[in-house]
């Protein structure tokens, strides 16, 4: 993917490149804008990093040695998804994912896996 970035932003080479992918995390790592489909319908079409511009919450998946009851009394505000063995948390827009991150672990959970999504294209699934 580096090297496409690196062919497409030659200066001599004027190029676009259309790329269909569901690896959704490294399209976004070398894209500057994206068109998003779903079942044919136009959903954002854009700058990546515009994506979640005008967010009213964040969003988070983490995985970890505790239980979505437990993350709910932690945080009473949140609303929580099960996805398999991640937990998709959508939280006010106050509660960064740094705090986000110190209360889980202010509670001595062990984290597996985590990733804030809020910005991300995940977000339009």
């Amino acid at each position: 993917m580096s090297d496409l970035r690196e062919i497409v932003s030659n200066e001599k080479r004027k190029v676009s490149v259309i790329l269909s992918s569901q690896q959704l995390h490294e399209i976004e790592n070398v894209s500057d804008a994206i068109i998003f489909l779903k079942k044919g319908d136009l959903v954002y079409e854009g700058e990546i990093s515009k994506i979640g511009e005008n967010r009213k919450e964040n969003q988070f998946e983490i995985q970890g040695d505790f239980s979505k009851e437990e993350l709910i009394q932690l945080i009473n505000s949140a609303e929580i998804k099960t996805a398999g063995k991640t937990l998709d948390v959508k939280v006010p827009l106050e509660i960064t994912s740094e705090e986000f991150l110190k209360l889980v672990l202010n509670e001595n959970y062990k984290i597996h896996y985590f990733r804030d999504i809020s910005s991300s294209t995940k977000k339009l699934f």
